[in-house]
């Protein structure tokens, strides 16, 4: 008597891809060799899927991933990914402040919104703690989180004394 054989197939988003055997061929009761859920570069592993296959929990959100105890085919297992999303703050050290979204949530790749530095009563903007020497400020191309500073001083002026020509 020959034991039944069965396949289980892999697949992924476009946002990934799956690394191993993504076609395997399965005796009754036996497990899956393992795979791999690889994100692109920006995006991370969410979970895996099957509409006919119900995966537990606890491996679903593993992105390696061994099916147990075959019993039918299953062609859907897709790895799901989704796009990072980092947190860009932008602070105000002291003697001025921040015009503009303070706290942004930017997906990777992505731009911040403007703000602007804007200096107290008597104080003037120096720069970003980025190096960037300009008041308003927009942040390209984001791939991390990040925690921007405006750093203000205070006014000085020249005062000259002269005497006059009678003392």
């Amino acid at each position: 008597f020959e034991a039944d054989i069965f396949t289980v197939k892999y697949n992924s988003d476009i946002n990934g891809v799956v690394d191993g055997e993504t076609s395997q061929i399965v005796e009754y009761g036996a497990d899956t060799q393992a795979v791999t859920a690889i994100p692109n570069e920006g995006y991370h592993f969410v979970n895996w899927t099957s509409s006919q296959y119900n995966i537990p929990i606890e491996e679903s959100n593993n992105n390696i991933l061994i099916v147990k105890n075959i019993t039918s085919n299953i062609d859907d297992i897709t790895a799901n990914f989704a796009i990072n999303v980092y947190n860009v703050v932008f602070k105000a050290i002291e003697n001025g402040k921040i015009e503009g979204e303070t706290e942004q949530h930017i997906e990777h790749g992505g731009n911040s919104t403007i703000v602007t530095a804007v200096p107290n009563n008597n104080y003037h903007f120096v720069g970003w703690s980025n190096g960037h020497l300009e008041s308003s400020l927009i942040i390209q191309d984001i791939k991390n989180d990040q925690e921007i500073e405006a750093y203000f001083e205070i006014d000085t002026f020249l005062v000259e004394f002269k005497s006059s020509d009678n003392g």
